[in-house]
């Protein structure tokens, strides 16, 4: 359980011409989706025994590869 858990969050704002390459996507999990400031964002989280880094990725932004 990640419940009692801090993470690190990190918010990756862009638009549509923006891309981001998750260059080890074995270590990370799409979690879903939250919403911050009325900005609808994509929620990773690290995969790792010990990992505690959530990044919130703005629903815009193309995400390569689509995990």
């Amino acid at each position: 359980s990640t419940m009692g858990n801090i993470f690190a969050s990190y918010v990756i704002k862009g638009d549509l011409k923006d891309k981001i390459q998750l260059d080890t996507p074995n270590d990370w999990a799409n979690v879903g989706k939250e919403q911050l400031d009325g900005v609808n964002y994509k929620v990773y989280t690290g995969t790792g025994v010990n990992s505690t880094i959530k990044l919130l990725i703005e629903d815009d932004i193309d995400i390569t590869p689509d995990i």
